[in-house]
C-alpha cells in the first residue's frame, strides 16, 4: 500500500507539475524512485544538466546567480574604462579594478611589494623584536601565531570586547598534525615537501630547508590548540582577565607593549584558550629565531599569495584549492578582481550596480514583499496564545527594529576592509597616491 501511494503521489506530482511547466518539474529525475532516494528525485535532473565546474568544489542555484551578477559587475568595470567620467565613485572602481588586471607589472615587480615585511623579519635579532614583528603583521591583516579580534561579548551584548584565541597553523586545523588516515597524511607530506619549501624559495632559495622548523613550531602550537568539537562551547572559550593576569600566564610576552603598538585600549580581554597562550610563551623563548622567522615569511607570502606574481599564486593555489579542496582550476582573474574589489569598496561597487540593474519599481516591489512577511511575522506573534501581552509588545518593538537593507546606498563610506590589499595593488602598479581618485581609499 506504501509503495502504491508513492507511486499515485509521484505520477500526480509529475503531471501535474509538467502541466504548469513548473521549473521544479522539469528538474525531476524520473530515473531515481521517491520512495528510496527522494532527494535524487526531486534534484537529479538539474545536477545532471549542471555538473560541477572545474573552478569549483561544490555547485548549486546560488552560484548560476553569482555568475550572473558577476557579468554584470565586469560590465560596470569595463564601462568604467572608457567613461570619460569624472565621478569619483566611477573612477576608484576603474583604478582598483584594473590595477588587479595588471598582471604584466605583477610578473615585473615579483615580491617588492612585501619588501617592507621581509625586510623587517630579517633585522628579528631578539625576542623583543621578534613580538615586534608578529605584532607589525598582526596590525597589516597577517593573523600569524594566534588570532586576535573586536568581537560583541558574548556575555553581554551591549559591549564589544577584545578576543584572543588559538591560530599561527598552515594546515585548516590541530587535527592535520595528528590524524593518520591516509588523505591527512598525503596533505601533511605535501604540505613538509612540497608547499613549503616551495614558497620559501620564491622568496629565497636558501630558505628551503626552514620547511621542517616550520612545520616543527606549528605542530608545536596544535599540540595545545583545541579540538573543533572542544571549540563549541561558549563557555570553556571565554576566559576573561586583566591585562596584568594575561602578562602572567606569559611572562615572556609582554601584551602591554603589544596592544600599545596595536593602539588598542582596554583593561581586560577574553583568552578563549588560554593553555595556547603558555605554549605559545614557551616556544617564543625555546624555538630558535632562525625559526621563527622562516615561520614569519612563509606567514606573509601565503597571507599576499593571491595578489603577487603567478608563480607564487599557481602554488598557493594547487596546495589550499587543489590538494585540501579539490578543485582543478583557478578562477578567471577578472573574477578574482571582483572578489577583491567587493571586499574592499563593496558598498560603493553595489551602488553602481543598483542603479544599472535595480530600477525603482524592482525595488518597490521587494519592499512591499518584505513589508508583507514583517506583517505576517507581526500578526503571527499577536496570535501566540502562550506568550505573554508584555513579551508580545517586546517581540514587536524588536521585530520593528529590523532594517530592510534592499538597495541602500550609503555615501561617503569609508573603505578600511582589507585596506593593507589596496595599498599593495597600488604598489604593484606604482600608481601617485596623492592622485584625487585614490587618496579616499588608502587615509
Amino acid at each position: 500500500m506504501k509503495k502504491l501511494f508513492l507511486f499515485t503521489l509521484s505520477l500526480s506530482l509529475s503531471l501535474s507539475l509538467l502541466a504548469q511547466k513548473d521549473v521544479v518539474g522539469a528538474n525531476i529525475d524520473k530515473t531515481a524512485k521517491p520512495g528510496e532516494d527522494f532527494f535524487k528525485y526531486a534534484n537529479g535532473g538539474w545536477t545532471k544538466q549542471n555538473p560541477i565546474p572545474a573552478a569549483y568544489s561544490q555547485w548549486g542555484i546560488g552560484n548560476l546567480v553569482q555568475e550572473d551578477v558577476w557579468t554584470k559587475l565586469k560590465t560596470i568595470n569595463e564601462k568604467a574604462r572608457y567613461s570619460g567620467t569624472i565621478d569619483p565613485n566611477t573612477r576608484k572602481i576603474h583604478d582598483f579594478y584594473f590595477t588587479a588586471m595588471d598582471t604584466i607589472t605583477i610578473e615585473k615587480v615579483k615580491l617588492t611589494p612585501i619588501s617592507t615585511e621581509l625586510s623587517m623579519i630579517n633585522n628579528v635579532k631578539d625576542i623583543p623584536s621578534l613580538l615586534k614583528t608578529i605584532t607589525y603583521l598582526h596590525s597589516i591583516g597577517i593573523s600569524t601565531s594566534f588570532d586576535l579580534g573586536i568581537y560583541q561579548d558574548m556575555k553581554n551584548s551591549e559591549i564589544n570586547v577584545l578576543y584572543l584565541s588559538q591560530g599561527g597553523l598552515g594546515l585548516p586545523n590541530r587535527d592535520y598534525y595528528f590524524n593518520k588516515d591516509s588523505r591527512t597524511a598525503k596533505i601533511v607530506s605535501d604540505y613538509k615537501t612540497k608547499h613549503l619549501p616551495r614558497m620559501l624559495a620564491n622568496i629565497n632559495p636558501n630558505f628551503t630547508s626552514g620547511a621542517t622548523g616550520i612545520f616543527s613550531l606549528e605542530k608545536s602550537l596544535a599540540t595545545k590548540s583545541r579540538k573543533l568539537e572542544d571549540l563549541r562551547d561558549p563557555y570553556e572559550n571565554y576566559n576573561k582577565m586583566s591585562i596584568a593576569d594575561l602578562n602572567k600566564l606569559t611572562p615572556n610576552i609582554n601584551w602591554t607593549t603589544i596592544f600599545s603598538q596595536l593602539q588598542i585600549k582596554t583593561d581586560s580581554v577574553i583568552v578563549g584558550q588560554p593553555e595556547f597562550f603558555t605554549q605559545l610563551d614557551k616556544l617564543v623563548k625555546s624555538t630558535p629565531l632562525s625559526v621563527w622567522k622562516n615561520y614569519l615569511r612563509y606567514n606573509v607570502i601565503s597571507t599576499y599569495a593571491d595578489y603577487l606574481n603567478k608563480k607564487v599564486d599557481a602554488e598557493d593555489f594547487r596546495f589550499y584549492s587543489t590538494v585540501i579542496r579539490g578543485k582543478k582550476e583557478q578562477l578567471p582573474r577578472w573574477k578574482r578582481a571582483l572578489i577583491w574589489e567587493e571586499a574592499a569598496m563593496g558598498e560603493l561597487l553595489g551602488q553602481l550596480y543598483v542603479k544599472d540593474n535595480f530600477p525603482a519599481k524592482t525595488k518597490e516591489r521587494y519592499l512591499k514583499l518584505c513589508d508583507d512577511v514583517f506583517a505576517a511575522f507581526a500578526d503571527r506573534i499577536k496570535n501566540l496564545d502562550w506568550m505573554s501581552e508584555a513579551t508580545k509588545q517586546k517581540s514587536l518593538q524588536k521585530l520593528n527594529t529590523v532594517v530592510k537593507k534592499l538597495a541602500i546606498q550609503i555615501l561617503g563610506k569609508i573603505f578600511l576592509l582589507l585596506k593593507r590589499m589596496i595599498n599593495l595593488l597600488l604598489k604593484i602598479l606604482e600608481m601617485p597616491i596623492n592622485s584625487g581618485s585614490i587618496t579616499l581609499l588608502i587615509n
